[in-house]
């Protein structure tokens, strides 16, 4: 970063070089008025609040469209600097609502007390939804616009004025509340729904005084695509735009910065807090340089720390039923039974949602205390498969490169993925790349996605079809001498041995097997192999197909183009959980062939080789493939305990329950999908009696006569964690700043490391891997059409984000089925109708939705990831868990459903 020495106000800084003057000062501790600058946005200058006086300028420039420049004088209060802002802020003032702004009795008047200014003042930043948390009010006050004259100039077009036509307030969003007539022109709104979401649901319209801002063509944000996100509550300054639940709850006792537990984007949240209740979330600003970008999932999600059913107290089964027990008596109970199961009898799994200090205690639970190496990891939307790839060729099972090498790539593959919905943060750096940096978008999905609109290349192939499709774009790449070449020779091994494994596919065949046209998916292999290219993928990439053939393609691509060990390029695994990359990190994974992993915990608890488990926070009995299978297996399991906040399908079959803490109610870290380790910081008290799960797996190990776990803080934890991996040897709690370390980071890397493999692969050379290309899924007579079965982002995680504060806000009533308009019309079928899907498998019914986003040929059956159980194991999502246990990808028919 090259920076500059400039002088404010008489004081020398250093500071970045080519950045805004405004954000400079901000950045040096000296605030300059300003309504319209953000962090994160383009420079709007509509507001003309932040000019200042620089030595050699003419006139009062703003300081947000000047630059520095090394030599820079700036002066910030000036008299003539002072005059100009509250003449600007004067203007402003005159057309908004509420006159407290410039009132000297502001802080003196009581919310019922009679205005002294004018008696036909009812609307006051004492009855404002935003008072004491307004830019526009703490910018007046800075100002002192109470000591200016104000002048209403123009009454006629004013609140007051009788040409005044006041706005209709929007509250038919269940999340976000519009009331323009607060509205100050600065266009926030309108450039982060925009440039950060990418979605561009306001607008400004009309000229001169007539101006506003609204939704296109006023309708409401349901009808123009918003989804939530909250971007534009987040940067409104005025009361224009509020979170809708906790507009009139006032303001917070405490504000606390913690990281999402949702996604493994590793968003970065500011919880609000009152009364020991959550009182709101937004987004936490621009964090060192990096855009922070929220999503529905974290904003309204949080509300389940509050839920009645959450577990307060131990429970132990008696007779078939649940009743409290003290700490004391389950812990003792618990310890008893483990103690005559130790070795390969005992077997744990977790939740990729716990943080790195469980993870990492639980791990050294099963194999220090109870000498089993019987330990897995449950999500159903993620795996090992997505990087055990990356570990066999490159030597690390993670993305190589930070999320600001997407941004800044010449070329995005973005592989069967839809991040729009399940990671913002990465749409955000692709939207970048493709809009502002004049990068390629290659979209390859069979299915249409939010990114289609961004995508420069659409490959939309045959589902199952992805290993084929990226053998043929390497064959294209080797044909015609676009290869990586001299990468090749100094720094793999293994060319020839891909060659042969991918010299059937053809160009040609490829083309007729995935149903791309052969000039687009040359054009895609051009564009890959022309400069940085980026790939970024998540579970979409093995939901069809549930293997790792299509990774080891990716790897190498990347390795064939080489793309790896430089900015701008490289291999990116989106993780499905918020502690995903953390879970493998801490060794939650057998290490040992013979072992069992959550894969033979079904067969192991029926043959009796296993007799005790230990879950902690996981579902498997949810939505497992093996959902009847493990339900069976754990009734006749001799011991289960389970550690959750919730009483789940799983917790409901276990002997012991004990309650645990959530991620929001204590201290610890995440890794998110870019190896960048977060803190997590605790926002309230633990639910009643819960603990955190590494506090429970100390107290075990100590009853059980081990210490192996003896922590009485999670900073205990951590340096256990910094002793054993060499990746965390240089992570330390008051090192995690705002933006987080990079692994690997020993203790003389400050920043981690952003890039891995900037010096070559570790002394070895990066493996090529051979690929076993599958056998294509053909539709016959009887089944005409292919099924795919999968998770639908769209309501991907949010039932259990939503449904348990607000039954109405949940995203679906029942699953669809999707059809594309060919296959549906010709047999009658309409959007809306119920059908009956046949398949070898066996039949479901659902509804239809006829849409061309899905390609023709193949029917589209989304299952919901329910992070809450409790309606799956008795209701109908029930028989449809039982259908799509074994059919990822099939054949199908369907008929109309009467």
């Amino acid at each position: 970063m090259e920076t500059v020495t400039i002088r404010i106000d008489g004081q020398q800084y250093e500071v970045e070089k080519g950045i805004p003057l405004v954000l400079a000062a901000e950045r040096a501790g000296i605030r300059v008025p300003h309504l319209c600058f953000n962090e994160g946005l383009s420079v709007f200058a509509g507001c003309r609040l932040c000019v200042v006086e620089i030595e050699g300028a003419r006139g009062f420039p703003t300081s947000c469209t000047t630059l520095t420049a090394d030599g820079q004088v700036v002066w910030t209060k000036t008299p003539g600097v002072l005059e100009m802002q509250r003449g600007v802020m004067s203007l402003v003032l005159a057309d908004h609502p509420d006159r407290c702004l410039s009132c000297q009795r502001q802080e003196h008047c009581g919310i019922d007390g009679i205005c002294l200014r004018d008696a036909v003042v009812t609307y006051r930043c004492l009855t404002c939804a935003k008072n004491k948390r307004c830019e526009f009010q703490s910018t007046s006050e800075e100002l002192e616009m109470h000591k200016y004259p104000m002048r209403y100039y123009q009454e006629s077009h004013s609140w007051y004025g009788p040409d005044h036509v006041e706005l209709p307030i929007k509250r038919d969003n269940p999340f976000i509340e519009l009331d323009f007539n607060e509205c100050i022109l600065c266009a926030r709104c309108v450039r982060a729904c925009d440039e950060v979401r990418g979605l561009g649901c306001y607008e400004l319209s009309n000229k001169g005084p007539l101006t506003r801002i609204d939704t296109a063509f006023s309708l409401s944000l349901q009808e123009v695509g918003c989804d939530g996100c909250g971007a534009c509550v987040d940067v409104c300054p005025v009361a224009c735009i509020l979170d809708k639940p906790s507009k009139w709850k006032g303001n917070a006792h405490r504000i606390v910065r913690t990281t999402c537990p949702f996604c493994g984007d590793g968003d970065q949240l500011d919880v609000e807090v009152q009364h020991e209740k959550i009182l709101r979330v937004s987004g936490s600003k621009v964090i060192e340089g990096v855009v922070n970008i929220t999503c529905p999932h974290g904003r309204n999600g949080l509300g389940f720390v509050h839920d009645p059913a959450r577990i307060k107290t131990p429970l132990i089964k008696q007779d078939g039923r649940f009743v409290e027990a003290t700490w004391d008596a389950a812990l003792a109970l618990v310890a008893g039974k483990l103690g005559e199961s130790q070795g390969a009898a005992f077997a744990a799994t977790a939740s990729p949602g716990a943080t790195n200090e469980e993870l990492f205690a639980l791990q050294k639970f099963t194999r220090s205390v109870m000498a089993s190496d019987n330990i897995s990891i449950y999500d159903r939307m993620d795996g090992p498969a997505l990087t055990q790839p990356l570990t066999e060729a490159l030597g690390h099972g993670a993305a190589t490169g930070s999320y600001e090498d997407i941004g800044n790539a010449q070329c995005v593959l973005l592989m069967a993925s839809d991040v729009s919905v399940t990671h913002p943060q990465v749409a955000w750096q692709i939207r970048r790349a493709a809009r502002f940096n004049n990068g390629t978008l290659v979209l390859a999905n069979p299915r249409a996605t939010e990114m289609d609109r961004w995508a420069s290349q659409r490959l939309r192939y045959r589902p199952g079809a992805e290993t084929a499709l990226l053998a043929g774009i390497m064959n294209v790449i080797i044909g015609e001498g676009l290869a990586a070449q001299e990468f090749i020779d100094t720094q793999t091994e293994g060319f020839a041995a891909l060659q042969d494994s991918i010299a059937a596919m053809t160009p040609e065949r490829a083309a007729e097997a995935t149903g791309v046209p052969l000039a687009d998916l040359q054009r895609a292999a051009r564009s890959i192999a022309s400069g940085t290219t980026a790939i970024v993928y998540d579970f979409g990439i093995t939901q069809f197909t549930n293997d790792t053939a299509t990774v080891a393609a990716l790897v190498n691509l990347a390795l064939l183009t080489g793309n790896l060990g430089k900015p701008g390029a490289g291999l990116f695994p989106l993780r499905g959980s918020s502690n995903q990359q953390g879970a493998e990190d801490m060794g939650c994974l057998p290490v040992q062939d013979q072992s069992i992993g959550l894969a033979g915990l079904p067969a192991g608890l029926s043959a009796g080789s296993i007799k005790s488990m230990l879950i902690l926070g996981a579902d498997p009995v949810a939505d497992n493939p093996q959902r009847q299978a493990l339900l069976n297996a754990l009734e006749r399991a001799a011991f289960t305990v389970a550690m959750d906040s919730f009483l789940t399908a799983t917790a409901r079959l276990a002997d012991v329950v004990l309650p645990l803490a959530t991620a929001l109610e204590q201290d610890g870290t995440f890794t998110n999908s870019e190896r960048r380790i977060q803190r997590v910081q605790q926002v309230l008290e633990p639910a009643g009696e819960s603990r955190s799960g590494w506090q429970v797996l100390a107290a075990l190990a100590s009853r059980m006569g081990s210490d192996a776990l003896q922590y009485e803080t999670s900073e205990d934890v951590l340096e256990s964690v910094r002793a054993e991996l060499p990746n965390y040897a240089g992570v330390m709690t008051d090192r995690l700043t705002e933006h987080g370390l990079q692994w690997p980071c020993n203790g003389s890397e400050l920043a981690g490391t952003p890039t891995l493999y900037t010096d070559g692969f570790g002394g070895r050379k990066a493996q090529f891997l051979a690929l076993a290309l599958p056998a294509p899924v053909h539709s016959t007579g009887q089944f005409p059409l292919l099924l795919a079965v999968g998770r639908d982002q769209l309501a991907y995680h949010k039932e259990v984000l939503t449904v348990r504060e607000d039954p109405l806000t949940r995203p679906y009533d029942e699953e669809l089925v999707q059809m594309h308009p060919g296959d549906a019309l010709p047999s009658g079928i309409m959007d809306g109708d119920v059908l009956r899907i046949v398949s070898p498998e066996g039949r479901f019914q659902s509804r239809v939705a006829v849409s061309d986003s899905v390609p023709q040929g193949a029917v589209f059956l989304s299952v919901p990831y329910l992070a809450d159980s409790t309606p799956v194991a008795d209701g109908p999502l029930s028989d449809l868990l039982d259908f799509t246990a074994t059919a990822m990808l099939t054949v199908c028919r369907v008929e109309k459903a009467g």
